[in-house]
């Protein structure tokens, strides 16, 4: 099986690992990562590109430190993560023609990243980053978008980017949902007093805000521990239950009652098996701890 990632569905806002029988295969399978089910995933050594919109047209097989697709289809794709530098004139002719929003994104109860999102993509682009809740600011098309965006993380110091680790630590740092709604739109009345006036008009004269409640439903305190699994060694597998689903990472239940945070994206392009039953836990790659419980103070005999 050649695996392609999480995905979040725009319109069900349900989460799903996404894969092809073999690479190349026409048929993208998606399958349901339901709570309560059992996940279990050896990981192969071989990698192969995932293409872009269409079939990767040379089959290429990738070394485990590329990225997820070949030069030739990367190049492709290139219009949605180059700098707005970077763009030629053809791209920005291209992000001109698609409706995006700009929004900010709060992760646990402080950290925040401002973002792009196609109107298709709305609701699953704040998922599959992990999101805990969102405000959109404007409605207007891709490459005003990235102008704004920039302009926004200049001038007000936001971040466009969060890494997978800082995230995973963030998961038990949890907002409510009106107090999300208080931080964001003093947030956005900051952008709006720093944005000149031609993209103020763009903003949106009523806030729409977005609270992501599967976060708020994931348990972590009946965990003996939390661990975060950045990436997976050729031949490792991971089993268990699926605790939950936090952007691109599978959260994993063991017997002992140890929770991972398996982080998908990770492992896009790896050729893998996913057994039907639970497998005996096999982990050579290194693991971060996120948290331990304590041991009862009277059972060290200290008092």
């Amino acid at each position: 099986m050649h695996l392609l990632g999480v995905k979040w569905d725009n319109e069900t806002r349900q989460p799903f690992l996404l894969y092809r029988e073999r690479p190349n295969a026409d048929t993208i399978i998606y399958k349901n990562l339901k709570v309560g089910d059992i996940f279990s995933l050896t990981i192969n050594r071989e990698k192969f590109c995932v293409g872009t919109k269409n079939l990767c047209p040379f089959n290429t097989e990738l070394t485990d430190n590329q990225f997820n697709s070949c030069r030739q289809c990367s190049g492709k794709d290139s219009t949605y993560f180059l700098s707005l530098n970077g763009l030629t004139h053809d791209q920005v002719e291209e992000l001109k023609k698609v409706p995006y929003y700009n929004y900010i994104t709060l992760f646990g109860q402080d950290v925040i990243k401002t973002g792009v999102t196609a109107h298709s993509r709305k609701f699953s682009r704040i998922l599959e980053q992990g999101g805990s809740a969102a405000i959109y600011l404007t409605d207007c098309d891709g490459y005003v978008a990235r102008q704004i965006e920039r302009y926004i993380s200049t001038n007000l110091h936001i971040r466009q980017a969060i890494g997978w680790e800082q995230k995973a630590k963030l998961l038990s740092s949890k907002i409510d949902e009106r107090s999300a709604q208080k931080k964001l739109k003093e947030l956005s009345d900051k952008v709006f007093q720093i944005l000149p006036l031609e993209y103020k008009t763009l903003l949106f004269q009523e806030s729409e805000y977005f609270f992501n409640s599967y976060i708020s439903d994931i348990g972590l305190t009946q965990y003996q521990e939390t661990l975060f699994l950045q990436k997976m060694s050729p031949a490792d597998t991971i089993s268990g239950k699926i605790s939950g689903v936090y952007g691109s990472m599978v959260l994993i239940e063991t017997d002992e009652k140890t929770l991972y945070y398996v982080n998908i994206h990770s492992l896009i392009g790896h050729i893998i098996e996913l057994n039907e039953k639970s497998q005996v836990m096999n982990i050579k790659a290194k693991v971060k701890i996120l948290t331990e419980k304590k041991q009862d103070m009277e059972v060290l005999g200290l008092f």
